[in-house]
């Protein structure tokens, strides 16, 4: 690294401050509200109990009013008491009153309005005619891996996940909410996501696991608010409806994806084991992987390979960065084609934990030119935790939530660290150089260690 560029970090860090603590309250303030968010939904969840149990409303005017309580004494503090420091008092309220918002925003998540199709189906299955708009690409499995397949042949099954809108009452159709996942005994391939369907099924509820160990379908799907399971005995029992102008972003988003994929793809045919492989990678969806390459993925530790993630947001952002400043643009204007850049992939790949943490991230940091402010890495990561967990607060408990978050704030956090320390000790190695006999070595290993560092830091 150049020793000015050094220098300069280190006087940005003693501005900020020498105390890690103050300079977090200085540099990241958003940190606080992300932490305070966190701890409310940990602590309303181990009041309420696992998900799909317990009492989700437990405790609702209790946040509500310690939240105005320590908001109104956190204006007091910072109107009327100058002794303490303002920087201070603002973070640390915000991270009491992001405490109660997060409890608040989990009692609402886990609440069912009384329209909800989770409180009209009980323990027992119910026949039913629903409507609803399909939200997922239907996913044919054929058993394959199945242990007990070559004893038992069994046909394929579809499976999607269906956004309710009506059901079939006494009265005549009734407005329902909420989503189920739909089980189909026959392959799907005329329907895709954007549909508006009437589908003749048999309502139940998932079950939790029986066996120890066994993954737990009831306490995932639990997670995503998915409580009641359709089962459809085919194809025939499927009806398809025009669809309602609610439907549109749906039906437009499904057409993009098709048009990318038709464009990076070109004509493969659908059979074809190689498109599966390539539509993971350049796409981000697995569904279309044969069961014998996913197995070899996943026993060899390469799974993550055909999974998007925030560096594939990286190098996209960092193509259109430079195509536009090649093309003459000033800062704010590249910073406006790579919002609506990143808005254009994200219709594209699945909407997981990694692209969506991304995509805010990148936001965030095109907002900074326009707003003509620095931006800061562990600001713009706690703003998208902060994003994340508004919209849904159980993600926090699901693996790929916490490994993505975790990994992003590690680098963060000692990525610098790891980076000076190389870069003093390679600059140890090469000083003892002579450079009247040995300059060229010592331009190469500088230059290779330059290029090298901050990926291997990383």
């Amino acid at each position: 690294m150049d020793p000015i560029q050094r220098k300069l970090e280190l006087i940005d860090r003693q501005l900020a401050g020498g105390d890690f603590h103050k300079r977090i309250i200085t540099t990241a303030p958003l940190v606080f509200a992300a932490v305070g968010l966190i701890l409310g939904i940990i602590l309303q969840q181990a009041f309420s109990g696992p998900p799909g149990g317990g009492d989700p409303a437990r405790f609702p005017w209790g946040w509500v009013l310690l939240l105005a309580f320590c908001s109104l004494a956190a204006i007091a503090l910072f109107t009327a008491n100058k002794k303490y420091s303002r920087p201070l008092v603002i973070a640390y309220a915000a991270l009491v009153c992001f405490v109660c918002l997060g409890a608040i925003r989990m009692i609402s998540f886990k609440h069912p309005a009384p329209d909800d199709i989770q409180k009209l189906v009980g323990s027992n299955p119910k026949l039913a005619q629903v409507r609803g708009v399909i939200i997922t690409d239907p996913y044919v499995e054929r058993h394959e891996q199945w242990a007990f397949a070559r004893f038992k042949p069994t046909d394929p099954t579809s499976s999607f996940y269906l956004k309710l809108s009506e059901a079939e009452t006494v009265d005549g159709w009734a407005k329902v909410r909420g989503t189920v996942r739909a089980q189909v005994d026959a392959p799907i391939l005329d329907l895709k996501p954007g549909d508006y369907i009437e589908a003749y099924c048999l309502l139940d509820r998932f079950k939790p696991a029986t066996n120890p160990g066994q993954f737990d379908t009831a306490a995932h799907l639990a997670r995503r608010n998915i409580f009641v399971a359709a089962s459809i005995k085919s194809r025939d029992g499927i009806e398809l409806l025009q669809s309602p102008p609610a439907a549109f972003f749906t039906k437009v988003r499904a057409r993009i994806r098709q048009t990318a994929a038709q464009a990076l793809l070109g004509d493969l045919p659908s059979d074809d084991s190689g498109r599966g492989i390539l539509q993971a990678f350049l796409l981000g969806y697995r569904g279309d992987i044969d069961s014998r390459t996913y197995r070899a993925f996943r026993r060899t530790g390469l799974l993550h390979f055909v999974s998007l993630s925030g560096m594939h947001f990286g190098i996209l952002i960092g193509i259109v960065w430079w195509l536009a400043k090649t093309a003459g643009l000033m800062k704010p204007g590249r910073a406006i084609i790579c919002i609506f850049a990143i808005a254009l992939f994200l219709m594209v790949v699945p909407a997981r934990a990694p692209t969506v943490r991304a995509a805010v991230m990148g936001w965030v940091f095109c907002a900074s030119f326009l707003f003509r402010r620095r931006p800061n890495a562990m600001n713009t990561l706690s703003l998208a935790a902060i994003v994340l967990l508004l919209i849904r607060p159980t993600q926090l408990f699901e693996a790929g939530w916490q490994l993505s978050f975790g990994t992003v704030f590690g680098i963060l956090l000692f990525e610098q660290r790891i980076k000076h320390a190389i870069n003093d000790a390679v600059e140890r190695l090469t000083s003892e150089l002579d450079y009247r006999k040995s300059w060229i070595a010592a331009r190469l290993v500088r230059g290779a260690v330059r290029g090298a560092l901050p990926m291997f830091s990383v």
